[in-house]
C-alpha cells in the first residue's frame, strides 16, 4: 500500500509519501517521508489573517446592530436604568451618612464652593492692602529723610567678671 499527497501544515506546502508493509498499515513498518518544497513563512501570518477577519466580522455585526432601532430603544432604557439607580445610591449613602453624623459629597462640594470664595475674596483683600503697603512705603521714602529717628541710647549689659 502507497499514497502520497500535498498538503499544507501550519502555513507550509509539504509533500508527504507514505510506505506501508503489511495490513497494518503504519503500525506495521510504515514510512512517513515529509519533504519541504518552500520556504518557512512568518509563523504569525496565519493568526494575523484570522485577526484582521475576525476584526472586520465583528465590526460589520456590530455595526449593524448598533443601527438598528431596538438597540437604540434598548440603549435609552439601560441609561434611564443606571441613572435611577445612581439616584438611589447616592439618597441612601446620603441617609446613611447623616445618620452617623458624617459629611456627604455635596456637602463637601458647597464647602469647597464656600473655601474657594473666601480665598478670593481674601486675595482681593491682599491686593488692596499690598497697593496701600506699597503706597505708604513711597511716602516713607520721600519723607525718610525729614523724619528723624529716635536716638539708640540703650547699652547692651555687659558680662560680670566673677561669671
Amino acid at each position: 500500500m502507497a499514497g502520497s499527497g500535498r498538503e499544507t501544515v501550519s502555513g507550509r506546502a509539504v509533500s508527504l509519501t507514505f510506505r506501508a508493509d503489511g495490513v497494518n498499515g503504519l503500525a506495521n513498518g510504515g514510512r512517513l517521508v515529509a519533504d519541504q518544497k518552500s520556504s518557512p513563512p512568518d509563523p504569525f501570518t496565519a493568526w494575523r489573517d484570522w485577526l484582521s477577519q475576525a476584526e472586520r466580522q465583528l465590526n460589520s455585526f456590530f455595526n449593524d446592530m448598533m443601527g438598528s432601532e431596538q438597540y437604540t430603544r434598548s440603549m435609552g432604557q439601560f441609561n434611564n436604568f443606571t441613572m435611577n439607580m445612581q439616584k438611589s445610591m447616592n439618597e441612601a449613602i446620603a441617609r446613611h451618612f447623616s445618620s452617623l453624623n458624617l459629611p456627604t459629597s455635596q456637602d463637601i462640594a458647597m464647602l469647597t464652593h464656600r473655601l474657594a470664595a473666601i480665598e478670593d475674596r481674601l486675595a482681593a483683600i491682599e491686593r488692596e492692602t499690598g497697593d496701600v503697603i506699597a503706597a505708604n512705603m513711597v511716602n516713607h521714602r520721600e519723607a525718610g529723610a525729614a523724619t528723624p529717628r529716635p536716638p539708640r541710647t540703650r547699652k547692651a549689659p555687659t558680662a560680670k567678671a566673677g561669671e
